[in-house]
């Protein structure tokens, strides 16, 4: 219950429950390597992976927390490495004809804030409320929490939104939320996921000169790896760069 997706672990786990019945502590890899066979090619291999990383998490806080066994029995259990890297992002003409798609305003609001302050829509943006907003020399910035060393972690809201933040809080839970994005979607002609949009905010960032730095400080990662998962070039602004290798840079100052 203390966890902040309990209740999704604890749904995740159920999915195990007729592997994990019938078997003792100590076969725990075998119960692992049965689950993986078993929905090989029907589960998403990321979705495998969560589900056998959140069993050997509990197996281990057993014996850790409360003694259950004799020994850490999941040092054999093997777990897929799933690849997180979606190669799907919007760009700003898209996402324009996403933003006029949605015939609910406080939904386009939602999603727009989404992008343009790379937040996650659930656990980020949706609790969010107007005592969160600060207000200093013209410029609007959001409050999201404290950070492990107790400062305040602010994002800079962009002009484009400002008048997005008259809908805070939002009324609606995500369920609703979420109807409204698959409408929208699909009146737009995109196939896209909430969480696309922060491909999108990370690809436009690199594109335009930014670096891994700046994606994870936009995103809010902890580790450059993170970052290099979402920053994909836009096609043409990788044709250009590759075009650039071997010519000689423009001397300021002097005509060509």
């Amino acid at each position: 219950p203390d966890l902040r997706d309990g209740k999704k672990v604890a749904q995740d786990l159920a999915t195990l429950y007729d592997y994990i019945a019938p078997a003792a502590l100590d076969q725990t890899p075998e119960v692992a390597a049965r689950y993986c066979a078993d929905h090989r090619g029907e589960l998403a291999v990321g979705t495998i992976s969560k589900r056998l990383s959140l069993l050997k998490a509990a197996v281990r806080y057993a014996y850790r927390q409360h003694g259950y066994g004799d020994k850490d029995y999941t040092d054999r259990m093997m777990v897929p490495a799933p690849n997180n890297a979606r190669q799907v992002y919007a760009r700003l003409p898209e996402l324009n004809r996403l933003w006029r798609s949605f015939s609910d305003p406080e939904a386009r609001a939602l999603f727009m804030m989404v992008f343009y302050l790379g937040l996650r829509w659930r656990s980020e943006l949706l609790p969010r409320r107007p005592e969160d907003v600060r207000r200093a020399g013209g410029e609007a910035w959001l409050l999201i929490g404290m950070t492990k060393n107790g400062t305040p972690r602010m994002v800079p809201v962009h002009p484009a939104i400002k008048g997005c933040l008259k809908f805070l809080p939002f009324t609606h839970g995500d369920t609703w939320f979420y109807d409204r994005w698959t409408e929208a979607t699909k009146k737009a002609g995109l196939e896209l996921r909430p969480h696309d949009l922060r491909h999108s905010l990370a690809s436009e960032i690199v594109s335009r000169g930014g670096t891994l730095e700046d994606v994870g400080a936009a995103l809010h990662h902890r580790s450059l790896s993170a970052s290099r998962r979402y920053a994909h070039l836009y096609p043409e602004r990788l044709r250009q760069i590759l075009w650039g290798i071997g010519k000689k840079k423009p001397q300021s100052g002097k005509s060509r």
